[in-house]
């Protein structure tokens, strides 16, 4: 988050015990994402645009200061991505989640939430492409798109 406290709660959303083994990260210093950050409310959540700064970010130093019981060395005190946003402030990602960080070219800026108002955090969504000329599938994990059909009216009334 960007709001007093952010760390705080970046903290608190780590595992407990960090994965013995990282596992490879899907963006890399300098990819264009989409984060999610608080809105003006502070009620929801928005899409915002910035550049990965650093991948397995360490925070262990400020972690110790805030919550000094725990140990912090190693994956314990690391989030995956520091973000600089194009709005100005920096944000981390606690988890490589695609419902916490997405490709810039797949999800962009604005409300983090669906036609319907709810909000978006499925992995696999099925959209009009960007040229307007068909449907397009795509995996928000894997950054993946394919072709697909538009969806039936069936679909669209229930």
């Amino acid at each position: 988050g960007q709001r007093a406290g952010a760390l705080w709660f970046t903290l608190f959303c780590l595992p407990q015990q960090p994965a013995k083994k990282s596992a490879a990260r899907r963006f890399s210093v300098g990819d264009r994402v989409a984060c999610a950050v608080e809105d003006e409310s502070n009620d929801y959540s928005a899409w915002a645009a910035g550049t990965v700064l650093a991948v397995d970010h360490s925070v262990a130093e400020d972690a110790a200061a805030l919550v000094p019981g725990r140990e912090w060395g190693g994956a314990a005190g690391c989030v995956p991505y520091q973000v600089g946003l194009d709005a100005g402030g920096k944000v981390l990602a606690h988890r490589d989640e695609h419902w916490l960080v997405r490709d810039l070219a797949l999800q962009p800026e604005g409300p983090r939430v669906d036609a319907g108002g709810t909000r978006c955090l499925t992995r696999l969504v099925r959209r009009q492409s960007a040229g307007g000329d068909g449907w397009e599938a795509v995996d928000h994990h894997t950054r993946k798109r394919r072709a697909c059909a538009a969806p039936d009216s069936e679909e669209d009334d229930e």
